[in-house]
């Protein structure tokens, strides 16, 4: 077997386009794709780090509480993800 060859970001999004997006779709508003920044995804940490795009982008789905039992804020719109951000 092979290790894979990186793939750019470029060549990421089209294949999301294609594969989830049916290739001509577009994007509506709300909708993103990009880098979560997520801390540590290769040892399964998928908090948040300082100034991802997830941070406060989120839908207010009604929640009291994050997957760490940290409260989701009431009135503002709270992190995409199983984590609220805790960065002040």
């Amino acid at each position: 077997l092979h290790a894979p060859l990186p793939i750019s970001p470029q060549a990421n999004h089209a294949a999301y386009i294609r594969k989830y997006l049916g290739g001509g779709a577009r994007l509506r508003k709300g909708d993103k794709i990009g880098d979560p920044l997520f801390r540590n995804p290769a040892a399964n940490d998928y908090h948040l780090l300082p100034g991802s795009p997830a941070i406060a982008a989120g839908e207010d789905l009604r929640y009291p509480q994050d997957f760490d039992g940290h409260p989701l804020p009431k009135g503002a719109a709270p992190d995409i993800g199983a984590f609220q951000s805790q960065a002040k």
